[in-house]
């Protein structure tokens, strides 16, 4: 079958040179294991390929920003709860030790106390000595209620931060969960293999075919999407094994195939009559009449 570059949409962003690469590839899937050269370029080549750009990689770019976004709510929800671990266990270490110091002051302060109470009572002698030691505890007991309202303080402003990122994280929840709502809302019901169509056509006995792609990812998908309408062109149908390049689909099983598959194989012995494994040729096949596929 001889082939022919299209019209290639610019905002693909794939120039001529750079597509003629991914087709090569893409007929390689085909050639590599049939033994016959089932396509070749020719300028007035029956079969078109063309790169149109609509709805449907405009959906993809939007379920990509979508996505990204997603990505960036989860990312934002992590950081904040690991920010709010970090605060939570940081508050609890400081009132443990808050808690420990008051212990400490109120045992010195009931012992002063008591040593005031006796000294007021006249239960221990009056002496320079004596007023000297009382007054320096309590001096010394008064840094350290000063110093134990400062650690109050300390405690109560990481308890404000810790209930500002239990805030946060709130937020980061909702704008999460409502993220994950756009995207199923909107891309959850993807269709079948929509990324492309091949179609055949004949007018007055001349028989074209072309094949428009309208949506891919990357090279890599570009090319299985090429691979497998190039299969359609040859008329090959759908097969049953997910794991085929010609599923009706791209699935985790088939996503980056670099070889046919069993069922490949017979679809295209069946098709096109190609014996496989048989040696090199330099002739083209005619592919099967068929429908319009995708």
């Amino acid at each position: 079958m001889t082939y022919r570059i299209g019209e290639l949409d610019p905002r693909f962003g794939v120039p001529d040179a750079e597509l003629r690469d991914i087709l090569d590839d893409a007929m390689a899937l085909w050639q590599a294991e049939s033994g016959r050269t089932l396509f070749k370029a020719d300028r007035s080549g029956s079969l078109a390929i063309h790169l149109q750009y609509d709805k449907r990689q405009d959906r993809w770019e939007a379920r990509q920003q979508a996505e990204q976004a997603l990505e960036h709510a989860r990312q934002r929800y992590e950081v904040l709860r690991e920010e709010h671990d970090t605060l939570r266990q940081a508050l609890e270490t400081r009132q443990a030790a808050y808690r420990q110091q008051i212990q400490r002051y109120e045992l010195r302060l009931a012992a002063h106390n008591t040593r005031v109470r006796q000294w007021n009572r006249g239960e221990i002698a009056h002496n320079a000595a004596r007023a000297r030691q009382l007054d320096q505890e309590a001096q010394a007991l008064e840094r350290q209620r000063q110093a134990l309202e400062e650690q109050a303080a300390a405690a109560e402003r990481s308890r404000l931060r810790v209930n500002q990122s239990v805030e946060a994280i709130r937020v980061a929840v909702e704008d999460l969960n409502r993220q994950v709502a756009y995207l199923n809302e909107r891309f959850a019901a993807e269709p079948g293999y929509d990324k492309a169509r091949y179609t055949r056509r004949q007018r007055g006995g001349v028989v074209t075919h072309s094949i428009t792609v309208y949506q891919f990812h990357d090279r890599d998908d570009l090319r299985q999407v090429l691979a497998h309408e190039l299969g359609h062109a040859l008329g090959i149908s759908h097969v049953e094994d997910p794991g085929a390049l010609m599923y009706y689909r791209i699935t985790d099983q088939n996503r980056g195939l670099t070889r046919l598959t069993a069922a490949d194989h017979r679809a295209l012995r069946d098709a096109c009559g190609v014996a496989l494994g048989g040696p090199p040729s330099a002739g083209t096949i005619a592919s099967a009449a068929g429908p319009n596929r995708e």
